[in-house]
């Protein structure tokens, strides 16, 4: 975790109109602190992705991977998920908007999923395993690039909710601030072992002598009733 924005709602009932709305606004906030003509790259789900957004950032030199609503797809006549779920697990279609070269795709494997990006596409297609419940085997499905792409890149933001899960206190508060506070600890300590494994790989401290992220805690805490 580099950066987070805390969403505090609207102002007497009003909030400013942007041309992305809010989702996209979030994008652009958290991206502002990176430098311009580096490439970066964005990562993320369809709560945020719109074209205006991918465009806006586009203009910043930042390239973006998202999942997609199709209502925030203008024109782009994707196929529909009953013709992909015919066709079987792996079908997919693409578009690219002509202006910018942005690329809509619909890939069909348990159920349809939309994306859209800038710099990656369908190629190249890669071939991956499937298990097939009705025949009772595994099969060879296709899976355009920017899937492959996304997962990689998302899974961190899962990795990271699954860390701070397991520090979860039971503990109630009046004031919701307190919940913030509580996390933004819970993300310090997550960070500071994510650096701690990073040093300890840097020093070729062994796996079995690197503490792990239960371990971490558990001998600060112990520690920490010591003082």
């Amino acid at each position: 975790m580099c950066d987070f924005d805390v969403y505090q709602g609207s102002n007497n009932g009003l909030r400013a109109k942007s041309e992305l709305g809010l989702f996209g606004d979030v994008v652009i906030k958290l991206a502002s602190t990176l430098p311009e003509g580096h490439s970066y790259k964005v990562y993320a789900d369809n709560f945020f992705t719109s074209v205006p957004l991918v465009e806006k950032l586009l203009d910043r030199g930042i390239h973006y991977v998202g999942t997609a609503r199709q209502v925030r797809l203008p024109n782009c006549n994707l196929e529909d998920d009953k013709s992909l779920k015919k066709k079987g697990r792996g079908a997919f279609d693409h578009r690219v908007e002509v202006k910018h070269k942005i690329s809509g795709i619909k890939w069909y494997d348990n159920r349809a999923v939309t994306l859209v990006s800038f710099f990656a596409g369908t190629e190249p297609v890669e071939k991956i395993q499937r298990w097939d419940k009705f025949n009772k085997t595994y099969i060879e499905v296709e899976k355009p690039h920017i899937v492959g792409i996304y997962n990689k890149y998302m899974g961190g933001v899962d990795l990271l909710d699954s860390f701070t899960a397991k520090y979860k206190f039971p503990v109630k508060f009046r004031r919701w601030y307190m919940y913030i506070f509580w996390h933004t600890i819970t993300l310090a300590v997550v960070n500071a072992w994510l650096i701690y494994k990073q040093d300890c790989k840097a020093l070729g401290v062994s796996p079995k002598e690197t503490l792990n992220l239960t371990a971490s805690i558990l001998s600060h805490s112990e520690g920490h009733n010591q003082d």
